[in-house]
């Protein structure tokens, strides 16, 4: 019985509230109804005033029709809008006799007492509703295998599910309808190294060269570089394109942080690097290069594509004093040149006093100049220099 008792108050509620209601008459107007619409059907005449003469009367029969329409309706809706009191007197008696046995036979009085059971989450609802997006999509791009915003939709979505070969698909697709885009290029590279496994692969960092060559500041392409070049141990890149980043996310204090501390990692590498080749180095003469390449001449090419460092003797034979082998992704590079690297023993740079250094990029991989290689000029140094000899590979061998 005393359930019934809450029950039963709960009831008396709506019904206060809707008595008064019920018992005065609903005043909804019909030329309140008629004055809105007129209203609207004016605003609609005037947006096709511009119009040709035959779209502007063609609007206007058309509106006029649907404002005629409308008013009628309305004159049959407003008869049925006026209950009297006597029916609010039947209403009333009518809702609780009825709603209680209702209740009663289709109801359940413990969810009442009892709270209801959370509501789990349907994850395979939401994987049946990706697949259902997927399919869609790929559907629509082979009606429209033109359409870039479907490749660039097709691409990121297949990122997000961890479709990375299809997202590679997708971005050469892309990049073939429109070619030379940073963005494109750049999610082109991060497709790439998560297809191989999350590395930072010879054709990811060929793409990612091609996006900064377009753009330098682009900062996808940025971190893509410099998370490689850490990856591959060439700090000294990682750091200059970390830098570059952190001048573009000065107002984003948490990002700005991050930068700082990989900034501050790669800068702790460099140094411990710099420490183990001078440990390393022999004692004699040792002459330190400092080699760069033209970033237009070395675009494209494999990071693996081989560089040689060059010693010889000034105005004398081609024969190497010293030979030094290095890949493409090691430059900018720092090294030092010692008798250790001489091809013979007889012949080396503690020999003379005069040298002549170079540098090339070998697309035949041997140390022998071809059509197409690209080298430096000769560098001619003597005795041994203080400050690192400064060389850049920018010219293509005719």
């Amino acid at each position: 019985m005393t359930f019934y008792l809450p029950f039963l108050a709960l009831l008396c509620v709506p019904v206060l509230i809707v008595l008064p209601a019920l018992r005065n008459r609903i005043q909804i107007t019909r030329e309140n109804h008629v004055g809105q619409n007129a209203a609207v059907a004016s605003m609609r005449m005037k947006e096709f005033s511009d119009m040709a003469d035959e779209v502007r009367k063609a609007a206007e029969v058309e509106i006029k029709s649907t404002l005629l329409e409308d008013t009628r309706h309305q004159e049959s809706r407003s008869a049925h809008l006026h209950p009297a009191p006597r029916q609010a007197v039947w209403i009333l008696l009518f809702l609780p006799l009825f709603s209680i046995p209702v209740y009663m036979h289709i109801g359940n009085s413990q969810l009442i007492l009892n709270p209801a059971s959370p509501v789990q989450p349907d994850s395979s609802r939401e994987s049946r509703d990706v697949t259902s997006l997927i399919a869609e999509l790929e559907n629509r791009l082979q009606q429209q295998p033109d359409n870039i915003r479907g490749w660039q939709l097709a691409a990121q979505t297949y990122m997000t599910v961890g479709s990375y070969d299809s997202a590679v698909q997708a971005y050469k697709v892309l990049n073939t309808l429109d070619p030379g885009v940073p963005d494109h290029l750049a999610g082109w590279a991060d497709a790439t190294i998560m297809a191989a496994g999350n590395v930072y692969t010879e054709s990811a960092e060929g793409l990612v060269m091609r996006a900064l060559a377009v753009d330098p500041t682009h900062q996808q392409a940025l971190w893509l570089s410099a998370l490689g070049a850490s990856s591959v141990g060439n700090f000294e890149l990682a750091t200059r394109q970390l830098k570059s980043l952190r001048d573009q996310v000065q107002d984003e204090p948490e990002t700005l942080q991050l930068l700082q501390e990989l900034i501050a990692r790669n800068q702790e590498s460099m140094e411990k690097e710099a420490s183990t080749v001078q440990r390393s180095q022999p004692s004699g003469k040792t002459i330190t290069v400092q080699v760069s390449a033209t970033p237009q001449l070395v675009e494209g090419l494999p990071s693996s594509t081989t560089v040689y460092i060059i010693a010889r003797v000034a105005d004398g034979p081609p024969a190497p004093l010293a030979v030094s082998r290095h890949r493409l992704e090691e430059l900018p590079l720092t090294f030092a040149l010692s008798r250790k690297h001489a091809m013979t023993a007889e012949l080396n740079i503690e020999k003379f006093d005069a040298i002549e250094i170079l540098a090339r990029i070998s697309l035949s991989g041997k140390p022998q100049a071809i059509s197409g290689d690209i080298q430096s000029k000769p560098v001619t140094v003597f005795g041994t220099p203080t400050a690192p000899v400064d060389i850049e590979i920018n010219s293509v061998v005719p």
